[in-house]
């Protein structure tokens, strides 16, 4: 009975906290029209907003939440703003009220992002604002009908909902970043909808008014957005925020906004025109120059030309996010006030996917950009989405497959199953023994390792016969009379020799794997296997690594864009493989089936997928579970230094250096038409083999023998024969 009331107990404490967090978002981020539209609410409002701020103040010290370092870094820089701006005797007040309210959103955040709620809450503020957007496209469409030409939401009211400025937008982004995150996370086509329909309401919403800076970014936002999902090579984040900051640079200083004045004047602000403008900067210059020392340290914190008597100019701001910063912290302040956004994009840039990293940067240099134009330190929600930006990982990162998890929870591991693993070797003595170390630290140890040397002349058989003294009988070396010059030789003679195991997996001389890639593995194989005992090929992700094993990239499925097609999985596999060797795991049956692995195909590990996607499952255990290294003597085409620039500039010479492109097209053309037809007289007249994986064969090898090219290509493109990189069927052509 105790234990059902502490449960209840537990629950409602639970409620409650989801509660709080949900009205202190409401709170916190709604609209400051409310001060024009019900002014003693609004004040009872900021009265809530102080409670919120020492609650959550209390909850992280009573829950002994570790604050994130972009949070230390907002309460650092707040902790120095203040104190310069005490020094030069500017009202206090002001800033108090708007950096307390800044801090206590992260708090907020903070809380949310410790709890198990953080995915609810998600859903929460996406849906939250886009209600809020919704409901100021009514109060335009409104103000429109009535003949309001200002379009506030209260016909001839003088306010507005969530501003016709740039402001606006601060509610579209966090928006789309939210049903962006539910939509990776659960890939419910709903929730593309809604950040379509997102983005088309601030569309419409910002033509509508003269907030042209956002519409442009936004406009720009959407274009790169869709070209993100097509870059297979990982943005440089770094390169994109230092070409914002220098263009920050040469609008003030440079006057680069005078070549754009007609834009500037008459279309993007026109509020403000473009001399008065400059004249701010101006005198903001000559001010740093009156007084050296300020531009070390700046002049304060100032909102209104209430707060500040020694403004020459009565502004909030100055409308560019170096130049304010400047201004109010100076050189040191600046350097800690940028330094926040290098950590966003630390957090952005080591995502495991490339395509989401690619999206989240594009969606954090709008934000720079439009703070090239104005600045939004007054806003709660400018925190908010750079909060959210911060903790991308937290939700884009590949989640551990929860089948492998609760199989392992529920001990349901049968030690008696054998793994075979087959290691071909040759002068491997540089990496040879981080391989075998880490084999022999593995989680599940019913292994035996097999190794077949190619006649090394280095110390790797010295190292060998080392560990064969050290693990005995689970350490196998192959003898071998002839050389095989070729990694795939050496494999398919391990694959032919090496029987009598449950399971076997390739290994390479020169990869690190994780302690638990062979139980994690394994798992994956026998979850599958209860369902359907059949041939079954299980693959897991690999970190790219350098020399040393620093990573380079954290996922190589990502990296070479192959991730494993849900249809049509024959079609594709026929054109190309999907993972190295090192990366598989399969089962007795998968091995009956194949028997001896095709000397004339193009890898072993090739050959092994085509059998495998022709007679059983191929499966995916999304996790990175060794480093696939990379060195002199190896190549992936993954270099830690290959820019996206580079990488096209070298394509080009490659498709330019016309006899080598022509030699490689017509390898490659000979390859697949080989194994294709090997495979299918092997097993055309076997039982058990689906009869469309054949016919599918059979079709690849008919439309290659089309001696018309351009008949050849149409046929493989209407029939689906398309690799993942779609330029590529040329090779099957040219």
């Amino acid at each position: 009975m105790k234990a059902k009331i502490g449960n209840l107990t537990k629950e409602k404490k639970e409620k409650v906290l989801l509660c709080f967090l949900y009205l202190s978002l409401i709170i916190l981020t709604i609209p400051r029209s409310l001060d024009s539209i019900a002014p003693k609410v609004y004040d009872g409002i900021n009265i809530l907003k102080i409670l919120i701020f020492g609650v959550s103040l209390l909850l992280v010290v009573v829950n002994k939440i570790r604050l994130s370092k972009l949070t230390k870094n907002v309460i650092i820089y707040s902790t120095f703003l203040f104190l310069v701006t005490l020094l030069n005797k500017v009202v206090p007040i002001t800033f108090l009220k708007v950096y307390l309210l800044n801090i206590g959103i992260l708090l907020l955040c903070e809380v949310v992002f410790n709890s198990r709620f953080k995915r609810t809450f998600i859903k929460f503020y996406s849906n939250y604002f886009f209600i809020l957007l919704v409901l100021n496209f009514i109060g335009i469409i409104w103000g429109f009908s009535v003949g309001n030409e200002s379009a506030f939401l209260i016909p001839r009211a003088k306010t507005y909902f969530l501003g016709q400025d740039n402001r606006f937008i601060l509610y579209i982004i966090p928006t789309i970043i939210g049903y962006y995150y539910l939509y990776e996370m659960d890939k419910n086509k709903s929730n593309l909808i809604l950040m379509a329909t997102t983005y088309c309401i601030g569309l419409i919403s910002l033509v509508s008014l003269w907030s042209v800076a956002a519409l442009c970014v936004l406009i720009l936002l959407g274009l790169v957005f869709v070209v993100s999902k097509i870059i297979r090579k990982k943005i440089n984040i770094y390169m994109l925020s230092i070409f914002v900051l220098l263009l920050c640079v040469a609008i003030v200083f440079f006057r680069v906004q005078n070549l754009f004045r007609f834009f500037v004047v008459d279309i993007l602000h026109k509020s403000l025109d473009l001399s008065y403008r400059t004249i701010i900067w101006d005198d903001a210059i000559a001010m740093f120059k009156a007084n050296p020392i300020n531009l070390i340290f700046g002049f304060g914190y100032f909102d209104t030309m209430n707060t500040f008597t020694n403004l020459p100019v009565r502004v909030g701001h100055l409308h560019n996010i170096l130049m304010n910063s400047l201004f109010f912290s100076g050189i040191i302040g600046t350097v800690i006030y940028f330094y926040k956004f290098y950590l966003i994009e630390n957090k952005i840039y080591s995502l495991k996917s490339i395509r989401c990293s690619n999206s989240l940067t594009f969606l954090f240099i709008a934000i720079l950009v439009l703070m090239i134009f104005d600045t939004f330190e007054l806003y709660q929600i400018y925190y908010f989405t750079l909060f959210l930006l911060f903790k991308s990982s937290d939700f884009l990162e590949p989640k551990i497959d929860k089948s492998v998890k609760e199989y392992k929870k529920n001990n349901l591991i049968e030690p008696k199953d054998k793994v075979g693993i087959m290691l071909a070797t040759y002068n491997g003595e540089k990496y040879i023994r981080e391989q075998l170390d880490s084999i022999i630290a593995q989680t599940y140890t019913n292994w035996v390792i097999f190794i077949s040397d190619d006649h090394s002349t280095d110390n790797t058989l010295e190292i060998l016969q080392e560990y064969k003294l050290k693990l005995k009988e689970k350490l196998v070396i192959l003898e071998n009379e002839n050389k095989f010059a070729s990694a795939k030789l050496n494999f398919a003679n391990l694959f032919e020799k090496v029987n009598g195991m449950d399971y076997y997996m390739f290994c390479d001389q020169d990869d690190v794997w994780n302690k638990n890639k062979i139980l994690d593995l394994l798992v994956k194989t026998k979850i599958e296997e209860k369902t359907d005992k059949i041939p079954v090929l299980t693959y897991c992700d690999s970190k790219i690594v350098d020399e040393k094993l620093t990573v380079m990239n954290n996922s190589l499925v990502e990296y070479s864009n192959k991730h494993l097609p849900e249809k049509n999985l024959m079609k594709h596999v026929l054109l190309e493989n999907y993972f190295p060797g090192c990366a598989v795991f399969f089962n007795q049956e998968l091995k009956d089936k194949i028997e001896t692995i095709y000397k004339d195909c193009e890898m072993h590990d090739w050959w092994l997928t085509l059998t495998a996607a022709l007679c059983g499952k191929i499966i995916f255990l999304n996790e990175p579970l060794h480093y696939y290294r990379q060195h002199g003597n190896n190549t992936v085409g993954a270099h830690k230094d290959d820019s996206f620039f580079v990488k096209v500039i070298n394509r080009i010479k490659k498709l330019f250096d016309l006899n080598k492109t022509k030699t490689t097209w017509k390898n490659y053309q000979k390859t697949v038409m080989i194994q294709a037809n090997e495979l299918y007289k092997i097993y055309s007249e076997k039982e058990e083999i689906k009869e469309k994986n054949l016919k599918d064969i059979e079709k690849f090898i008919n439309i290659m023998k089309t001696e018309n090219k351009f008949k050849r290509l149409f046929l493989l493109i209407f029939n689906g024969y398309v690799p993942v990189e779609k330029i590529r069927v040329l090779r099957l052509v040219l």
